[in-house]
């Protein structure tokens, strides 16, 4: 989907129906911290196709979260939104540098508003890592993102 709004949902609802039928998904884990919005969202999705729902993240503290996802993942910005975030950001890792200067930003730190999205490409429950070996920044002036062009994954 292209991230219009009601198109989303309907696309989100299409799969969740799909994995629940063709693959026996009996619930959905939601990153949700803050958002209200997005919470609510995916509990009406999961009530309408008899899904249970889980936010194990909700109403936590974002900056220790952000702290452990510092410490435990390897993690880039693929996507910016927000007045002080430029292009610059774009690709940049999620480390002890970006939990320092997100923070001096008045900016969700974990990016709950949209401000930024991320992609993880390691994490202790991944098999293998995403590597990305060629990529390119689409920026408009006001928001951007990276475009992922090639990618491999090594153990």
């Amino acid at each position: 989907t292209k991230g219009v709004k009601e198109e989303e949902l309907a696309d989100l609802k299409k799969a969740l129906l799909k994995a629940k039928n063709d693959y026996g998904v009996k619930g959905v884990v939601s990153g949700a911290i803050a958002s209200n919005y997005q919470k609510k969202r995916i509990g009406v999705l999961c009530r309408d196709l008899g899904l249970k729902g889980f936010s194990p993240l909700w109403d936590r503290d974002p900056i220790a979260l952000l702290k452990e996802v510092v410490n435990g993942f390897k993690a880039v910005i693929v996507k910016v939104a927000a007045e002080g975030l430029d292009d610059s950001w774009l690709g940049r890792k999620i480390d002890k540098s970006f939990l320092k200067d997100i923070i001096k930003l008045r900016v969700h730190p974990m990016g709950e508003g949209g401000e930024y999205e991320s992609l993880v490409l390691n994490a202790p429950l991944f098999n293998k890592e995403i590597v990305i070996k060629e990529s390119s920044k689409e920026w408009d002036g006001a928001a951007g993102h990276l475009r992922i062009k090639k990618a491999f994954m090594i153990p």
